[in-house]
């Protein structure tokens, strides 16, 4: 029988948002158990980007993906 306070996070929680509780032993959001459903707000994000992106013309895609290219390269030396 699966414990009724982690079936709350898995069916709520997401690794990336985080929990949705503010509970700071979330299994979700510390990667012990995986969500059971996709995040909405993930998605939400996901499709705003996606609305962006499709609205941007060539020379603003290339500045975003120049501008992503610098986050990752300073999250990957953090």
């Amino acid at each position: 029988m699966r414990d009724t306070q982690s079936s709350v996070h898995t069916t709520h929680c997401c690794h990336k948002c985080g929990c949705k509780y503010f509970d700071p032993d979330c299994p979700v959001e510390l990667g012990v158990l995986e969500a059971e459903y996709d995040c909405e707000d993930c998605q939400e994000r996901e499709e705003e980007l996606r609305e962006q992106f499709s609205q941007m013309n060539l020379y603003e895609l290339s500045q975003t993906l120049n501008l992503i290219h610098s986050f990752i390269e300073a999250k990957a030396s953090e």
